[in-house]
């Protein structure tokens, strides 16, 4: 399928650009990190033309998976709404990857400083939302997306611990996961971590923050009679913190 093609093939490519990015061999603090936490998300129309029950607000579980060159987010927000006078239920599904090459404005690697960055970014998310009301569930958004962009970006390397930070505004099209809708996505995903240890074994300890933003300009949803009279605009935002373990 075009969703996991897109993902599995993203995923590959940040593993081998991991790979060939690691600068040296001198012995350095935990790079990599797998963390869990909790995301303040909003995402909905902001066209009038879409109902209101179509927003999703509120606060969900996420996990993440980092290392040079790539970034792997999960996430899934519920919501209630009412729809007739009869309550429902709203759930929002998101996967983002973003695989990434970083450009040194000043020189090579660094042992131990900060170094200035402008990374080279491919992203793709995929996001699905759904409606269950008296056991019936429908589709009323799905779309993967697929874009470039570039940003800027610091990183700090110390004996015990890396801090990193980074923006990178993209811009890229949106298409349909069953049908033939092709829209375009803009938006922009930042983050701040700091790896540190390792404090046993390899293993150290993992913190960060992430924002994003992005909003997709593509075809009504079908649960609705605006479906397929033009485009529309959805807008989502999520603020993230995480903590977990690095190596």
């Amino acid at each position: 399928m075009p969703i996991r093609s897109t993902l599995v093939g993203l995923v590959i490519l940040g593993a081998s650009t991991s790979s060939v990015a690691q600068p040296g061999p001198w012995s350095r603090p935990p790079d990599a990190a797998v963390s869990a936490g909790v995301a303040v998300v909003h995402f909905g129309p902001d066209d009038p033309e879409i109902p209101s029950w179509f927003e999703v607000s509120g606060v969900a579980p996420t996990i993440a998976f980092t290392q040079p060159g790539m970034s792997v987010v999960l996430m899934r927000a519920t919501d209630r709404a009412i729809l007739d006078g009869a309550p429902s239920s709203l759930s929002l599904v998101d996967a983002t990857v973003l695989v990434y090459n970083d450009l040194r404005l000043f020189g090579p690697p660094v042992r131990n400083g900060i170094e200035a960055l402008v990374p080279i970014a491919i992203t793709t998310t995929w996001r699905r939302i759904e409606q269950t009301r008296d056991d019936v569930t429908l589709s009323l958004f799905e779309y993967q997306t697929l874009g470039l962009g570039t940003g800027i970006g610091a990183r700090s390397i110390r004996r015990r611990w890396i801090a990193e930070a980074r923006a990178t505004p993209s811009i890229g099209l949106a298409t349909r996961s069953f049908g033939g809708s092709v829209g375009f996505t803009w938006g922009i995903d930042a983050g701040l971590w700091v790896n540190t240890g390792p404090l046993v074994g390899p293993v150290g300890l993992s913190v960060g923050y992430g924002f994003s933003w992005k909003r997709w300009r593509v075809g009504g949803p079908e649960a609705v009679a605006v479906a397929g009279a033009g485009r529309f605009n959805y807008t989502g935002h999520e603020h993230a913190v995480r903590l977990g373990f690095s190596w």
